[in-house]
């Protein structure tokens, strides 16, 4: 491809500067902006009139309208060069929106996935890096070559939906990558390395038909209530009678993740109640859940100190022996939670096997547990379902959320 800026009579007395692209025998032209004359230019040469020097200040002028038309192929050549070294295809409209968008807009799509994993590194958010890292992996491995964003369209993101299918993954685990490459997206249009007008999350078909796709995880209260009985038949401080306390736990006190179970410090809990904020929703909102310690929930709290202060652990902040003091980075943190987490699933899956419960049982059965029994088994209003657990971002919702006290939530939940 051949960069010349040249001189066009558009009509009588009527001149553009303009940059001509040429390949394979066919041209294309885009006005360049400057207060270039006719008079500058020698029209047979299609170029610059030369100045002698010894005419000072227009000599001065045709220097600067040499660098500035320099500057302008320089600019263009250069955009050719890279598309070629990252082996490219293009055109010459491609170069040309290139050129005329240049705000970052080279760095690629696995330069900028690798920017937003050391991001979410820095800011100690190691289950968000963990999800970026296996979502940049698997789209390696459907497409080696790197891409740049305006690349990244709906057709490409179709058909990596679709490969994403024939590999067998679920619609939850679909949805969890394509709405990882949204977030990319949409931190490249932040960062200026995209543009929005080259969003393809535009097109609806990408997340269609993944939202219908999960499989239910609830028990119903009998199941729920069957686990309790087998808890009173284990050995008392044993890692499968502390899995069964941690699934009633979560269920009673509203659907709580594990891990805000495993991060509840002994100050979160005063006056019959515990207050904590969600860690997965800190840095979105600072507000605060509370919910009241049912006389359930107090027998296990009980215990957990009387644990707690047996062993003089002083020193140790948390209720549960998930983490210690020994925990004092995030990444630390992060690690043993993942660790243990994989420990009560165990225990919790061979409890459900053992009860004959319909579905496979995990730490996160009982935050579905919870919902659908408030909502099948208790009629509680939806809206009010949403605000205990904590679904801030559910903006639909979120005008009807606050007229719901904690009062009313604890009277709503006095039947689990």
């Amino acid at each position: 491809m051949l960069i010349k800026v040249v001189m066009i009579k558009k009509g009588e007395n009527k001149y553009d500067l303009m940059i001509r692209l040429t390949q394979n025998r066919k041209r294309k032209f885009k006005s360049i902006k400057s207060g270039i004359t006719i008079k500058q230019w020698d029209t047979k040469k299609n170029k610059l009139r030369g100045v002698r020097p010894a005419d000072t200040d227009t000599y001065r002028q045709f220097l600067k309208n040499k660098e500035f038309i320099e500057s302008i192929e320089k600019k263009y050549t250069k955009q050719i060069n890279d598309l070629l070294l990252m082996h490219k295809p293009f055109s010459m409209n491609k170069v040309i929106n290139l050129v005329e968008r240049p705000n970052k807009i080279n760095i690629t799509v696995f330069e900028v996935f690798q920017q937003l994993i050391d991001k979410h590194y820095a800011e100690q958010k190691y289950g968000s890096r963990d999800t970026a890292k296996g979502v940049l992996s698997r789209l390696k491995g459907w497409h080696p070559q790197d891409l740049m964003f305006n690349e990244l369209d709906d057709d490409l993101l179709l058909k990596y939906k679709n490969y994403l299918k024939e590999e067998g993954l679920s619609p939850a685990s679909i949805s969890i990558h394509l709405r990882a490459i949204r977030t990319l997206y949409n931190y490249a249009i932040e960062t200026k390395v995209a543009y929005k007008n080259d969003y393809p999350f535009s097109n609806k078909n990408i997340l269609k038909g993944l939202s219908g796709g999960y499989t239910s995880r609830a028990l119903n209260r009998s199941d729920v209530d069957a686990i309790r009985t087998h808890t009173k038949e284990l050995a008392v401080g044993s890692i499968r009678w502390q899995a069964c306390n941690y699934f009633i736990f979560g269920y009673v006190s509203g659907g709580i993740n594990f891990t805000d179970i495993a991060r509840l410090k002994w100050e979160n809990y005063n006056h019959g109640k515990i207050t904590f904020v969600r860690y997965k929703t800190r840095s979105k909102t600072q507000e605060q859940t509370k919910f009241k310690v049912k006389p359930e929930l107090k027998q296990i709290l009980d215990w957990y100190f009387k644990e707690w202060k047996s062993k003089k652990q002083i020193h140790n902040p948390y209720i549960f022996p998930i983490l210690n003091a020994f925990h004092n980075t995030e990444k630390r943190r992060h690690n043993r939670i993942i660790k243990v987490r994989k420990q009560i699933n165990h225990e919790l899956t061979e409890v459900g096997k053992e009860l004959k419960l319909p579905v496979k049982v995990t730490t996160y059965v009982w935050r579905h547990t919870f919902a659908t029994v408030m909502k099948n088994e208790l009629n509680a209003d939806i809206s009010m379902i949403s605000e205990i657990l904590g679904h801030h971002d559910l903006k639909t919702t979120s005008a009807y959320l606050k007229q719901f006290n904690t009062e009313a939530r604890d009277i709503a939940t006095a039947g689990l």
